[in-house]
Order: C-alpha cells, then sequence, then structure tokens
C-alpha cells in the first residue's frame, strides 16, 4: 500500500465525434484493459444515442473551394444593388462630383402631361 497510486488519463485525449473514434480513443487511453474500457465506452455512450458509428468524410480541397466561391457568388447576386452603389459612391468621391441623394432605382414621380400647343 506505499507505493499505491491512481493512475492518471488525459481525458482530452477522448474523441466523441463516432463510436469508432470513442473506441480508438480509449484503446489507445487503457492499453489493452479490455474491462476497463468496454466499462468506459457503455459509460459514455449511454448519454449519446445519435453519434454516428464513424466519422464523417471531410470533403475536398476542390468541394471546399466550389461551396465556398458558390457561397460568395451568391452572397454577390443578393446584395448586387448594394455593392452597384458602394462602387458608384466611391467613383463619385474620387471624381469630385457631387452626390445626390436620390439613388437611381428611384421611382420617377407621376408627371402631368404636357399642354397641346
Amino acid at each position: 500500500m506505499l507505493f499505491n497510486r491512481k493512475e492518471f488519463h488525459n481525458m482530452e485525449m477522448i474523441r466523441t465525434t463516432s463510436k469508432d473514434a470513442l473506441k480508438r480513443s480509449l484503446m489507445q487511453m487503457y492499453q489493452g484493459d479490455v474491462a476497463t474500457m468496454e466499462r468506459m465506452y457503455d459509460f459514455y455512450m449511454k448519454d449519446m444515442q445519435n453519434v454516428p458509428d464513424f466519422d464523417p468524410v471531410a470533403p475536398s480541397m476542390l468541394q471546399q473551394a466550389k461551396t465556398t466561391i458558390g457561397d460568395f457568388f451568391g452572397w454577390a447576386d443578393a446584395n448586387q444593388e448594394k455593392l452597384v452603389g458602394a462602387y458608384n459612391l466611391f467613383r463619385a468621391m474620387k471624381s469630385g462630383e457631387p452626390i445626390s441623394a436620390v439613388s437611381a432605382s428611384a421611382p420617377v414621380a407621376d408627371v402631368p402631361p404636357l399642354p397641346k400647343l
């Protein structure tokens, strides 16, 4: 009993992203102690019923680039009027032209017809 010490396990190494990842991290942590590993696996999994069996495959670089570029162009399309307005504002500021308060997309007021001569 003089040399009885508690075992220390680094709990940060436990990955709970999938059932497979949890099993592998517990196997690594308990280094062959199957009974303790199974007990800890059951302890973790009793609260996590919706965990997938395996980790999802990470998207490739090409898929990530396609998604990012698609999101950017979708945002640019949705905010096209604001972008054009900002561009016109900067162009007017650079050339020194006065900025009109009426935007180009504002509807024209009803003008009465001209009298016949």
